[in-house]
């Protein structure tokens, strides 16, 4: 079971959940697969794949191998200080780069709302120890929430799967001695109210003129 635990703790690991939330939301929601044409959206893939997931994997390999952290996990709150900050900086550059080239300003919002989410844990974590995995998909079912209001989006079976995979990486977290059941709650909290008051606020123009 440690096995299992520990696969579905790699296979949901918080740095894929950008680029998963990204493309549900720019490939399922009609107006957005009109106006995001192949080339951008794979352009926006290529950034979010190599911004977000790569650079910060190299940098996780680099520290650790350099002693800064004892473990890829990131155990100690202490030890999430620098990893967390160069997430910031990287996630930062990547919406700047999306944004020069990409014109829709609600496709956008996807990534202020993760940066928000990832500054947010950044500075939480000097206060407090949350799961960052539970953050991440409680952010990724915030996300699909918001989005879920606009019209030629039916979100219902990627939020029972979310759900399905927020229960299962709950479950492995706590198995595995990572977090406490506080920690998880707090963490997943967090990340679902970050990403859908943020994203309810900054689309609440287009949802309004959806339905008036």
């Amino acid at each position: 079971m440690k096995g299992f635990f520990s696969f579905v703790s790699y296979l949901f690991h918080p740095l894929f959940m950008p680029l998963v939330g990204a493309m549900i939301i720019l490939t399922q929601i009609d107006i957005y697969r009109l106006l995001i044409p192949s080339p951008l959206l794979l352009f926006i893939a290529l950034v979010l794949v190599v911004l977000t997931i790569f650079l910060p994997v190299f940098a996780l390999l680099g520290m650790r191998m350099a002693g800064i952290i004892s473990s890829l996990q990131l155990p100690d709150r202490n030890e999430r200080r620098y990893p967390l900050l160069i997430t910031v900086i990287l996630f930062t550059a990547s919406w700047w780069i999306i944004k020069s080239v990409n014109l829709v300003q609600s496709v956008n919002y996807i990534f202020i709302a993760g940066l928000f989410t990832i500054m947010l844990l950044m500075i939480l974590n000097h206060f407090i120890k949350l799961s960052i995995h539970m953050a991440a998909l409680g952010g990724l079912t915030g996300l699909l929430t918001a989005y879920a209001t606009l019209p030629g989006f039916d979100a219902t079976y990627f939020l029972t799967g979310v759900l399905l995979a927020s229960g299962l990486v709950a479950s492995s977290r706590l198995y595995l001695h990572a977090h406490s059941v506080k920690e998880v709650i707090i963490g997943y909290t967090v990340g679902f109210l970050s990403q859908y008051i943020l994203l309810i606020y900054l689309l609440h123009p287009i949802i309004f003129s959806s339905y008036h």
